[in-house]
């Protein structure tokens, strides 16, 4: 034990490996749809630990130490996917550990193979530790139960932490069908500093994350077949791309009538549509993004239409010249 005065005399760690995402020696559990990328994000959650690039193309990373190596516990690919996976991401290849493990027996059922594998690890300076995914790596008989995977995560972290000796620790788990809770025991959820959400709408991925001193809202990612990895798109939510949608149609409508319309015929002529929530949603984006106003009608109704755009002398738009 220690005092509250001999703690804030020590040293200050750093806030964050992953700035906005992943706190200092945390625990991140990273939970996606089926097909959804996590083995994508997590090889480039790697290459931004070796490298010190921007995770996701925008959120500084603190990078490991140098001569410090990242390791990947291996469950879901074979070793020859992984590898090309890799090396199109531009993982550094000296630094990055891979044990792969895919058709073996989980090592974490054996404490001999498990202390053996730690003791490699902690030859090889590992100071980032990713687990790819909880269910091949668990040695329990039901995964749906909170004290068995308890168990399991308790004796993840004590091998990682003082065995491995790494500071970071990612497992990787499957979504529920619903993608919105880790699939099995909700102790996972609970274990982790930080819990991340990979979800997939169509082509596009989202993600978003919460936990300690982290709120990521959901935004939308791009995948660069190239390199294999996933960037932050600029583009906002599942629910921003469907108001998106239901604002397209509106567009159309309203340069179709010509004329303002009232919220009523908007919502007649289109909630087949979308709805009436999905009318109403629509309609305030897009007056929050500029795209649509509205002035008071006739019995306090409001007539939306399509803001025209300032013309000048020139036949042009933007600012005047002098």
């Amino acid at each position: 034990m220690t005092s509250l005065a001999e703690l804030l005399s020590r040293p200050a760690e750093p806030l964050a490996r992953v700035e906005g995402l992943m706190p200092w020696e945390a625990g991140m559990l990273l939970i996606a749809e089926r097909k959804a990328g996590k083995s994508t994000v997590a090889i480039g959650a790697s290459r931004s630990l070796i490298t010190g690039q921007p995770f996701l193309g925008t959120l500084a990373v603190r990078p490991i130490e140098p001569g410090a190596r990242v390791a990947y516990l291996n469950f879901e690919v074979s070793a020859a996917t992984f590898a090309r996976w890799a090396s199109d991401a531009r993982v550094p290849a000296d630094r990055l550990i891979v044990a792969s493990l895919r058709g073996r027996p989980t090592p974490f059922a054996n404490d001999h193979e498990l202390r053996h594998l730690g003791e490699l690890l902690r030859d090889r300076n590992v100071e980032s530790l990713i687990i790819d995914p909880f269910s091949r790596a668990f040695d329990g008989a039901d995964q749906n139960s909170n004290s068995e995977v308890s168990r399991f995560l308790d004796r993840l972290d004590a091998w990682a932490r003082t065995v491995v000796g790494a500071r970071d620790v990612i497992l990787l788990a499957h979504s529920g069908h619903l993608g919105e809770h880790v699939r099995g025991a909700s102790a996972m959820e609970g274990w982790a500093d930080v819990n991340v959400w990979l979800t997939r709408q169509g082509a596009t991925r989202y993600l978003r994350a919460e936990g300690r001193d982290v709120d990521l809202p959901e935004a939308a990612l791009t995948f660069d077949p190239a390199t294999r990895l996933l960037t932050f798109s600029g583009a906002g939510s599942r629910r921003d791309a469907a108001h998106s949608d239901g604002l397209d149609r509106i567009l159309r409508f309203l340069r179709d009538a010509a004329v303002p319309m009232s919220g009523r015929q908007i919502h007649d002529a289109l909630d087949d549509m979308l709805g009436d929530h999905g009318v109403r949603d629509a309609l305030a984006y897009g007056k929050r993004m500029g795209r649509l106003d509205w002035v008071k009608g006739p019995r306090n109704s409001q007539l939306w239409s399509i803001p025209v755009m300032p013309t000048f002398s020139n036949g042009g738009s933007g600012d005047a010249s002098d």
